[in-house]
């Protein structure tokens, strides 16, 4: 077993410069970060260092990698590969890279969490070597000469029996509409499994922003740039909650009939259910009992029901167990929704 010592979180702040571009791949760029836990084994007291981060960042730290059976050193095309695969995925899944190394008993570790702010273009490894000792620089020599233990990259699965709870309600002339707080392409991934028309103008983006003048920037990834081109460029939905009633009185009603609402707000939601509810629809708003910005959506709703989500394991353990069946109990079973994970072998 492992005690938490402490926590060292070191990011580079955003290159916003991009942004002006507007591309909306950019947008989504994972916040280039380390978070690494300082733990001590219970049993024999030594310490180790536990990370996971974004790739390009991770990569930085790391020297070797585990093939599941030896350590070896991590070579330039092995690098190449976990980028390729961290960026083929992080669009549409939620990923990190984890790594580890043990403490020498020499090395001084922070006594309480630390918040490390980097510049700009830091280049970490080249800096840690050539810049003045102080005490940013000994955080970093701390999170450098890792082993990479691997990507992860998680999607969350619906219910087993939700495809044919969906089309039972449209047997019944219910039409059935999702709200999702991630981005297109994620939610397009889970709309997907929920047996939900996800083309091309069949789900619009609650966000505000301009993507008219949308525009694939020299280096951006091919794969990416194909994607947004067809999704932004081709579809004639409106995009973001302020254009939806103008779009309705100038030109169609599609609004009102996609499946599928992306990159939402509380106050968007109640926005959206509001507009229809002015178009003469009767809403029916189903969500988790445990989020409280979903109360106001309830209350704007005709009529709503607050469900019970199935529960991490953390919080379980954490005492929250009126809710569902114990954790210790021999009748717990993991729930059939577990997320999915794609793995990448070296």
């Amino acid at each position: 077993q492992y005690q938490k010592m402490s926590t060292i979180i070191t990011y580079v702040p955003c290159d916003n410069t991009r942004r002006t571009q507007r591309n909306p791949a950019d947008n989504m760029t994972p916040l280039t970060c380390v978070v690494s836990s300082v733990v001590r084994d219970k049993v024999t007291g030594h310490r180790h260092i536990m990370s996971y981060g974004t790739a390009p960042f991770i990569l930085k730290c790391c020297t070797d990698y585990w093939t599941g059976k030896d350590v070896l050193e991590l070579q330039p095309e092995h690098r190449a590969r976990v980028l390729e695969f961290y960026n083929q995925n992080r669009l549409t899944c939620h990923c990190f890279v984890v790594s580890y190394r043990p403490l020498l008993s020499q090395e001084i570790a922070p006594q309480h969490d630390v918040f490390l702010s980097l510049p700009k273009g830091y280049g970490f490894l080249d800096e840690v070597c050539t810049s003045p000792l102080d005490p940013g620089e000994n955080l970093l020599k701390l999170q450098s000469g890792q082993t990479l233990l691997g990507v992860l990259c998680a999607q969350f699965q619906p219910k087993h029996d939700i495809v044919s709870t969906i089309e039972s309600l449209v047997s019944a002339n219910i039409r059935f509409v999702h709200f999702s707080y991630d981005n297109e392409l994620r939610s397009r991934a889970f709309g997907t499994k929920l047996g939900l028309e996800t083309g091309w103008n069949c789900h619009i983006s609650l966000a505000e922003g301009d993507f008219d003048n949308f525009s694939v920037d020299s280096d951006s990834n091919s794969a990416e740039a194909d994607t947004f081109h067809f999704y932004y460029c081709k579809a004639r939905l409106p995009q973001g909650i302020k254009n939806i009633r103008p779009h309705l009185e100038n030109v169609d009603n599609v609004p009102l009939l996609v499946p599928l609402f992306t990159s939402c707000t509380p106050s968007a939601i109640k926005e959206m259910i509001c507009i229809m509810q002015e178009n003469q629809e009767l809403v029916c708003c189903i969500g988790s009992s445990l989020q409280i910005n979903n109360f106001s959506t309830f209350l704007q709703a005709d009529s709503s029901l607050g469900m019970i989500p199935h529960l991490p394991q953390n919080c379980l353990i954490s005492g929250i167990k009126d809710m569902s069946v114990p954790w210790e109990s021999d009748d717990y079973r993991s729930p059939p929704e577990t997320d999915q994970v794609n793995c990448l072998h070296l």
